[in-house]
Parts: structure tokens; C-alpha cells; sequence
């Protein structure tokens, strides 16, 4: 395709420029000042002012298509009218030239963010962008009263994304990419920014410093964004040129929407065997009032739900996943024998009605490695079951570290990506993704399920 780039050297144009060029599209590069072009086989540097009608139409005639990222510049003193009798000439000039597709980069100042009020109306909206996202408005009017061009206006669904860089692990600093929508993608995915800590703690004390929660993106998947808006872009394009879209199912049967029940057993006992037994001793030699004791059988019966739960998914025919701890105590916290008969009678159930058994490292594995694998050796030994999963007891561990973990286990997937002590999206995303190890530089065999 060939493509006349109005304002090639800019923030925006220069981007799209890389883009077009990598994709083998002939491209004129059309700005004020062309020595700041680079040099391509592929593409012609034209100098040229197209606030003049009659010079835009000479600069693009016998393109395929336009795009428009055109700015008169921050510091032009009435941005205002010069943005929009700017584009006033862009839009004649492309008329007169008998190119029929006009693509305009425009911005999210004009989206409704409540029944008939934009963005750029907003009381918070910042003072120092309003008039370039006014005259911005005014273009995407002058746009949809246009009847003679196909045209188009790229924004990101109204959600500011934060820039982001890569990790360099040697110097633990950041380096900028703008606007680089795999860079942003990784940079979230791989959990780059939490390299650095060397301890679960570290990070849950400094969530407040992560970058989607400086940038109050925190409850936002910016992931989800970034690639839904792409591949709007890439549909686009698709059917622009005729080309069969094939797009790959997330769930059979043509479902937009999964949904697993997981359950993660921290306690089964409202009071530590050992306590209980001294209790059952005070009560036998009228050391304890019959009352508080009955009181306190009430309370053990009523903290083991796990019999009403599996009763009331049978009625349902709903099949869940049951994440059990294989060590006895944490610390001083005494947790539940999965070696007693009560247990044992429990993973049959589960297995009999279709329930998955899912593993779920003790508190501290983290910092004692070793416990990992003989914690879930344990787990399949009672349990009689094949694990395919973990989620870690109190979310206590560090990413992408514990992913290395679950693929040495043989385990299919993690479920462990959230904070522990806020609720938002610790890699920008609300899908099932497959891991990778940024340090090793590999795709490991395992996928990361979200939780909510």
C-alpha cells in the first residue's frame, strides 16, 4: 500500500512511520522538517506545509490512503483555531487529490464518560491539554458532517495507558519505549518490576510504588486495552483489504465468559487439636461448664462447611476446585491433617463428584524452596489424585520466581497472581495467559490463571 504520512516526525507519526515501514508499505514522509526523517529504502521525504489546501493535495495525490497525525505544536500561541483550520485544509487537500481514505489520529477528550458528558467537559479534566483536546473535538465534527471521505480516528476506548520501558537488570533502572504496545504488553505479563524484591514481603509493602498504582491504573486491565485495541486496528486493516479474518475461540460453544469456583481450605477447626483435647479433659472431670463446652462443639461443627458446600454444588452439577495445604502447622497456627480419615473420606468425595483437587503451598515455602515438593508429594500420596494447580497460601510469593517453581512441580498452572493486601490487577490483565521467563528468555509450560 502507499501511504502519504502527514507529520512523520512527530511523537505519534513517527511511531506509525516505524509501523508502516516494517510492514513493507511505501510510505511519503510529509513534515516541516524532513531532516529528521530516517533513511529507508521505502520511503520519500517530502517537505511541505499542509495548512495550504493546494500544497496538501500535491503532497498526496496517487496515495492509497492518508494518515493524519498532524499538530500545529504546544507552543503556537491560538493551538485552537490553528489545530482546526489545520485540519480544515487537510481535509480539502485529500478531497481534491482523489484519495478516498483519510486515517486521523485524534484523542479520548471527546468520548462520553456519563449520558451526554465528554471527557473534556470534566471538571478534572487538566487544564493545559483542554484546548488541543477541544480543537481535537472539532476535527472529529468536521469529520462526521464529511461525506465524500472513508475516514477513521484512532483513541485507546478512553483510557490513558501509562508509557512503559523494559527492565535492565545490570543497571535496575527503566529505559522509555514510547507508545510500544509489545513492550507494554511484556513489560506487565512477565512481572518485569518485580525483579528487584527478593522477599513476597518487599513487594506487598510497596504496592503504592508499582507503576499501575502510580498511575492510578491500579483497577484498570491496561493489558486487555492495549490488545483489544490492536486487534480492532488489525481487523480493520483485515477487511479494508478483503482479507479472511480467523479468529480463535477463548471457550467452546461460542462462550465469552468462564467462570471457575476455587476454594482454598486455610481452616477446618475452630480450636487446635491440642486445646481441644485439654478442653474434652476439663469437660470429662467437671473442670468446664457443660454449656461453654457444648458451645464450643457448636462452633467446631459449624466451622467444617465443606459437607453443606459439596451438597449444594451436587444439587447445582457445579464442579469446583478444592486447594488443600499438606503441612500441619504454620508457625505457631496449627492448620489440618490431610493424613486423618476425615480427610481421606473427603478427597474421595471429591474425586467421585467430579471436584479437582488443587494444591496450596504453606505460607513460608516461599522462603524454604524444598517444602514444595515434598508438601505436593504428600497432597497426590493422600489424596489419590492428579494436581494440576496450585494458588499459594496467602498469595505469599513473588512472580515470575514462582512460576519457575510450578513448571519443576510438573503443574499445568498458577493461580497465585494477586496482592494480598489490595484488590487490583497485578499484571494489568483479567485473562489466562501462558508464562514466560524474562531472566532465561523462555516460554515456560504453564499458564497463569486470574483470579478475582
Amino acid at each position: 500500500m502507499k501511504i502519504a504520512l502527514i507529520g512523520a516526525t512527530g511523537f505519534i507519526g513517527s511511531g506509525i512511520l516505524r509501523e508502516a515501514l516494517d510492514r513493507g508499505h511505501q510510505v511519503t514522509g510529509i513534515a516541516r522538517h524532513t531532516e529528521n526523517l530516517p533513511q529507508h529504502p521505502n520511503m520519500v521525504a517530502q517537505r511541505g506545509d499542509v495548512r495550504d489546501e493546494a500544497e496538501t493535495a500535491r503532497l498526496v495525490a496517487g496515495h492509497d490512503a492518508v494518515i493524519s497525525g498532524y499538530s500545529p505544536g504546544r507552543d503556537v500561541a491560538d493551538l485552537y483555531h490553528e489545530h482546526i483550520s489545520g485540519y480544515r485544509a487537510i481535509i480539502d487537500g485529500v478531497k481534491n487529490a482523489g484519495v478516498k481514505r483519510l486515517l486521523v489520529v485524534g484523542g479520548a477528550g471527546s468520548l462520553e464518560v456519563a449520558p451526554g458528558v465528554q471527557l473534556v467537559d470534566t471538571p478534572e479534566f487538566p487544564e493545559q491539554w483542554k484546548a488541543g483536546s477541544l480543537s481535537t473535538r472539532e476535527v472529529l465534527y468536521l469529520l462526521r458532517d464529511e461525506q465524500e471521505l472513508e475516514w477513521n480516528e484512532i483513541l485507546i476506548d478512553g483510557i490513558k495507558i501509562p508509557v512503559l520501558g523494559l527492565f535492565q537488570p545490570n543497571t535496575a533502572s527503566y529505559t522509555a519505549i514510547n507508545f510500544d504496545l509489545v513492550a507494554s504488553i511484556y513489560f506487565h505479563l512477565v512481572r518485569i518490576e518485580e525483579l528487584k524484591y527478593k522477599r513476597p514481603d518487599e513487594i506487598d509493602d510497596t504496592v503504592n510504588q508499582t507503576l499501575l498504582y502510580k498511575y492510578n491504573r491500579f483497577h484498570v486491565p491496561v493489558v486487555d486495552i492495549i490488545i483489544n485495541w490492536f486487534g480492532k486496528i488489525i481487523e480493520n486493516i483485515l477487511t479494508s483489504i478483503e482479507q479472511p479474518i480467523i479468529k480463535k475461540a477463548t471457550f467452546p460453544n461460542g462462550e465469552h465468559f468462564g467462570l471457575a469456583l476455587t476454594h482454598d481450605v486455610d481452616i477446618t477447626r475452630a480450636i487446635n487439636p491440642i486445646k481441644r483435647s485439654l478442653l474434652s479433659y476439663f469437660h470429662r472431670f467437671h473442670l468446664l461448664d457443660h454449656i461453654k463446652y457444648k458451645e464450643i462443639q457448636e462452633s467446631e461443627e459449624n466451622t467444617w462447611a465443606l459437607d453443606d458446600l459439596l451438597d449444594l454444588y451436587k444439587s447445582l452439577n457445579w464442579p469446583a476446585t478444592f486447594n488443600f495445604i499438606a503441612r500441619l502447622t504454620e508457625g505457631r497456627s496449627y492448620r489440618y491433617n490431610i493424613a486423618s480419615r476425615k480427610f481421606k473420606k473427603l478427597f474421595k468425595r471429591l474425586k467421585t463428584e467430579g471436584h479437582e483437587i488443587g494444591f496450596h503451598p504453606s505460607r513460608d515455602a516461599f522462603d524454604h524452596p524444598r517444602r514444595y515438593k515434598k508438601e505436593l508429594n504428600k497432597l497426590k500420596r493422600i489424596g489419590k489424585d492428579k494436581i494440576y494447580g496450585l494458588r499459594h497460601h496467602y498469595l505469599r510469593c513473588l512472580f515470575p520466581q514462582i512460576w519457575r517453581v510450578v513448571q519443576s512441580l510438573n503443574l499445568k498452572y498458577d493461580c497465585s497472581l494477586a496482592y494480598r493486601r489490595v484488590t487490583g490487577f497485578r499484571a494489568g490483565t483479567t485473562k489466562t495467559f501462558i508464562c514466560f521467563d524474562h531472566i532465561n528468555q523462555s516460554e515456560l509450560e504453564l499458564r497463569v490463571l486470574k483470579i478475582f
